[in-house]
């Protein structure tokens, strides 16, 4: 795709078809992560990857008690979409500003991969409120968890949001 046009067509997704993203889509979407561009090349990242049933029992976990799908749309999310891919830190050496900035780096990198590759996400922080229990579930309780990219084909069409006009923003001309 055209830069630009990529650019525009990425939306944040929060339906999902049963359609399967391959392993070699979810290998590609990792990899634009590994190059992307981090505070002195620190490289702050990891990936863990969950789908199928292993994907649908975490889903079950993270719903309170009673809970329903219609009840906590992240859970809804996760549990329609193909993959969901954690991107996790580690605890010790976390330089807080830097860090997160290059996140933000490495998140948009995949996001973009992932709307090029015709599939959509929503990235997703809410899920950092269950961190422990993600964790647990997948046996690395020495690492934090940034966020959560549900994968998937997506289900629903979403207006392009509103934004400001550059000359809103634009605020020193030289």
């Amino acid at each position: 795709m055209e830069f630009e046009h990529l650019i525009k067509q990425r939306h944040s997704i929060r339906k999902y078809t049963q359609k399967q993203v391959s392993d070699e889509q979810i290998m590609k979407i990792l990899e634009v992560g590994r190059l992307s561009q981090s505070a002195r090349n620190r490289q702050p990242w990891f990936f863990a990857t969950i789908k199928g049933k292993n994907k649908d029992a975490l889903v079950s976990k993270l719903l309170e008690k009673d809970q329903t799908l219609e009840q906590n749309p992240t859970a809804r999310m996760f549990k329609e979409c193909s993959v969901l891919i954690l991107i996790l830190t580690t605890k010790e050496g976390y330089e807080s500003f830097n860090d997160v900035i290059s996140l933000g780096c490495l998140i948009e990198n995949m996001c973009l991969e992932i709307t090029n590759l015709g599939l959509s996400t929503c990235w997703n922080r809410n899920i950092a409120n269950k961190e422990d229990i993600v964790l647990q579930h997948i046996n690395k309780q020495e690492y934090r968890l940034e966020t959560a990219l549900p994968v998937g084909y997506p289900n629903e069409y979403v207006e392009p949001r509103p934004r400001k006009a550059l000359e809103e923003m634009y605020i020193y001309k030289d």
